[in-house]
């Protein structure tokens, strides 16, 4: 049997300063996807959704060009834009509790590391920044950590330009699967490092390069701190994605 649970707190100084200029990372949220993957599978917006973390100006920029036309779709839509909301709230309290023993890997943003968590984490975010700092004690560790305290999830980033400069210990994602992916997934703890990406993936303006369409890039490098039979090992990886049409994703990568 499983359990979890999660709370959040909008700190009114934060939320009414920083409505206008809403913006940072999204980690991987499988409602959130779910969400997304349903409105594009629909043709109501169109997105990829196999580069995690996404960014709030690419939601919010795929989200402003919709195109509901049935009260469920724009249900949906509601949907997503409260489900970022609670994910980017000023102050997040969660927990989890399990007497299972899931298999390995988990699926696409339902992972968890021990089967006893409580998380709290602080966070806030402006048009060029955008930190989290949060903290978890964990019991019966399933992914060993060295201890049982952690700061998972943790990360500070800035924007320039278009691009997402950030540090810390952020999940990652690749890949269209949901149960796994071959490359770079969540099954893991996140990897403390740097990661570069877009915000907003809009496609190249000038007609050379425009029938790319949507696309996106991700560099990462870091250092793993779990893995201890080669000590100090480094992960450095890339990944760029584009869709020159609403029904093929191109992406190649290495790690």
């Amino acid at each position: 049997m499983r359990a979890k649970l999660n709370g959040l707190v909008a700190a009114g100084l934060f939320t009414c300063a920083l409505t206008g200029h809403a913006a940072g990372l999204v980690t991987p949220d499988n409602d959130l996807r779910n969400d997304l993957a349903w409105l594009s599978d629909r043709g109501v917006i169109n997105v990829s959704l196999s580069t995690w973390p996404l960014s709030q100006e690419e939601i919010s920029s795929v989200i402003s060009q919709a195109k509901p036309v049935t009260s469920t779709e724009k249900s949906v839509i509601d949907r997503v834009q409260r489900r970022v909301d609670s994910l980017k709230a000023n102050i997040r309290v969660s927990g989890y509790a399990s007497t299972d023993k899931p298999g390995t890997p988990q699926g696409f943003g339902q992972n968890e590391y021990a089967d006893d968590r409580l998380t709290i984490g602080a966070g806030a975010n402006g048009e060029f920044w955008d930190v989290r700092v949060q903290g978890s004690v964990e019991g019966d560790q399933r992914v060993s950590d060295g201890s049982k305290f952690n700061l998972n999830g943790s990360y500070g980033a800035v924007k320039i330009w278009n691009q997402w400069l950030s540090f810390g210990e952020v999940s990652q994602w690749w890949g269209p699967g949901y149960d796994g992916s071959l490359i770079r997934s969540d099954a893991a703890r996140p990897v403390a490092g740097f990661m570069l990406q877009r915000a907003d993936q809009s496609p190249f303006e000038t007609p050379w390069l425009s029938w790319i369409g949507r696309w996106q890039y991700q560099l990462t490098a870091g250092q793993l701190s779990q893995y201890s039979s080669v000590p100090d090992t480094k992960l450095i990886g890339g990944r760029f994605t584009m869709m020159p049409t609403d029904f093929l994703e191109l992406a190649p990568h290495a790690s």
